[in-house]
C-alpha cells in the first residue's frame, strides 16, 4: 500500500506500518469520543483502552500519556482545518468571497467534527472573554497564526473598500466570536 508524505512523495508502507497506523487511528478515535463526552480530566486511559479494544499498556506504546494523546487529537484536526482554510485563503476570489468561504468552511468543519469542537470548547470554556485563553502554548501559537491569516484577508478587503476600516484584528476577532456563538448555539 502506498501513502503520501506531506510533501507529496509516495512511500511504500509495510504491513506492520499500516497496522500501526490503523491501531493508532482507532485509539485516537476512541479517545476523541471519550474526551468530548466526559472532558479531559474525567477521562482515563483505561476507558480509552476499553473503547478502542486494546490493553492499557498498548496505548502507552503509541502515546506517552493522556496529555500527549489529547494534544495529538487537537493537532491532527487542526492540521486538517488549516489545510482546508489555506485553500480558501489562497483562492483567487475577492477578500469578501474568501471571508464568506472561510465562514462557511468553519461552520461545515465543526458540524462534521462536533467532538473536536467540544474539545476546543473545553480548552477555553473557563475564559469566555478571551477566545485564546486556555489553549496550550503550541495550540495558541497555531491559532494566532491562523488569526493572522484571517486578519490579512480583512486587511486586503479594507484596502479594496469591501470592509470598513475599523481594524483588521477587530474584524478577525469579531468573526471568531460570531463563529463561536453560532456553533455553541
Amino acid at each position: 500500500m502506498e501513502d503520501k508524505l506531506p510533501d507529496g512523495v509516495s512511500v511504500q508502507l509495510s504491513r506492520k506500518e499500516r497496522a500501526f497506523l490503523q491501531h493508532r487511528g482507532e485509539i485516537i478515535s476512541a479517545a476523541e469520543s471519550i474526551f468530548a463526552e466526559k472532558g479531559y480530566v474525567s477521562t482515563t486511559m483505561e476507558e480509552i483502552a476499553r473503547r478502542a479494544e486494546f490493553a492499557v499498556g498498548t496505548l502507552y506504546k503509541f502515546f506517552e500519556n493522556k496529555a500527549n494523546l489529547h494534544t495529538e487529537i487537537l493537532h491532527t484536526k487542526l492540521d486538517q482545518l488549516e489545510k482546508e482554510a489555506s485553500a480558501v485563503f489562497e483562492s483567487t476570489g475577492s477578500p469578501l468571497e474568501k471571508i464568506e468561504s472561510y465562514f462557511l468552511l468553519r461552520i461545515s468543519f465543526f458540524w462534521n467534527h462536533q467532538e473536536y469542537f467540544q474539545l476546543l470548547f473545553q480548552e477555553t470554556a473557563t475564559n469566555v472573554c478571551d477566545s485564546r485563553a486556555g489553549f496550550s502554548p503550541d495550540i495558541l501559537e497555531r491559532y494566532e497564526t491562523f488569526l493572522n491569516r484571517v486578519e490579512n484577508i480583512f486587511g486586503q478587503g479594507i484596502k479594496a473598500g469591501q470592509f470598513r476600516p475599523v481594524g483588521k484584528q477587530i474584524l478577525a476577532l469579531s468573526l471568531e466570536g460570531l463563529l463561536h456563538s453560532y456553533l455553541i448555539c
